[in-house]
């Protein structure tokens, strides 16, 4: 079950941090924006206490990066 919708996904494709309500998905681009512009691997370090999203967050993290990077092939992302 997918709970963004790609209209929520693209409101944050390519805008900037201040742009939007805080959300998940302004990292995620951010840091997809980055990588693309350097040219070279990154990384999100989600810390936190037991039961604060870890895996959630970066289980919505991974699916926000397949989703703008994989606009044409939507059924494989869902897979």
């Amino acid at each position: 079950m997918n709970i963004y919708t790609p209209e929520q996904i693209s409101q944050y494709k390519g805008r900037e941090l201040f742009e939007n309500p805080p959300h998940i998905f302004a990292i995620a681009d951010s840091a997809h924006r980055e990588m693309k512009q350097q040219g070279r691997d990154t990384c999100i370090v989600i810390s936190g206490e037991s039961g604060s999203g870890k895996t959630e967050a970066s289980k919505i993290i991974m699916k926000y990066i397949a989703a703008v990077t994989n606009v044409g092939g939507r059924q494989e992302v869902e897979r």
